[in-house]
């Protein structure tokens, strides 16, 4: 991908003010890396245009601070002696628009996670996948809520679907089985609640997956 006229102009604003940048194609995706001191921000943008500028990447995964363009530019202007990161508030709308900007440039969520905005006490009997492995017991039924990721859909020699896949949340994964109609719509990015057996397969519990629904975040 060609560099971007407005990312040519963050570029030359953040190295007039002191910060060293690295622009890097990534496929459909233009990444300007931008960094001073121990400030490390990110500006990216997609074939149609400027999906968002990042910050904070030494905290953990959720929450980074997330940027519009005009921010981003305030913040590459702001003078060495006097750099602190600007207060910026999103309104719920526009927050979970810039979720779904991600998820379709950057195949993932970055800035938050849809779990951040279930109400988790609809969900009592789920099983966080951090505590997957001890809590849950071969041929006993388990639930787990979290992100589709790794989707791999595939068709047995009798034309049937099935899918393996992960489930994860903000503490682990749990690896996933699902098989006929429930492949139907098996997307990466998707919040599912799902409910099945645990088997051990090749040595490491794996949900076989008897109810998968879609939450609304």
């Amino acid at each position: 991908m060609q560099t971007p006229r407005n990312a040519k102009v963050v570029q030359k604003l953040a190295e007039g003010n002191g910060w060293e940048t690295e622009p890097v194609a990534l496929g459909s995706l233009f990444v300007l890396r931008i960094r001073r001191d121990e400030h490390q921000v990110a500006g990216v943008w997609g074939e149609d245009g400027f999906v968002g500028g990042y910050a904070n990447p030494y905290a953990p995964r959720w929450p980074l601070i997330r940027f519009n363009y005009p921010q981003l530019r305030e913040v590459l202007g702001i003078a060495r002696d006097d750099f602190e990161y600007p207060e910026i508030v999103e309104e719920p709308d526009e927050v979970r628009q810039n979720m779904l900007w991600e998820l379709e440039y950057l195949g993932y969520y970055l800035s938050r996670h849809p779990l951040e905005f279930v109400n988790m006490a609809q969900f009592p009997d789920v099983i966080p996948g951090s505590e997957f492995e001890d809590l849950a017991h071969p041929g006993q039924w388990a639930q787990v809520l979290g992100l589709v990721e790794e989707a791999d859909i595939k068709t047995s020699r009798r034309g049937n679907p099935w899918a393996r896949f992960v489930i994860t949340d903000l503490t682990g994964a749990v690896r996933c089985l699902a098989f006929g109609s429930l492949v139907k719509g098996l997307a990466n990015g998707a919040l599912v609640h799902a409910k099945g057996k645990p088997e051990l397969r090749d040595e490491e519990l794996t949900l076989i997956v008897n109810k998968i629904t879609e939450v609304s975040w």
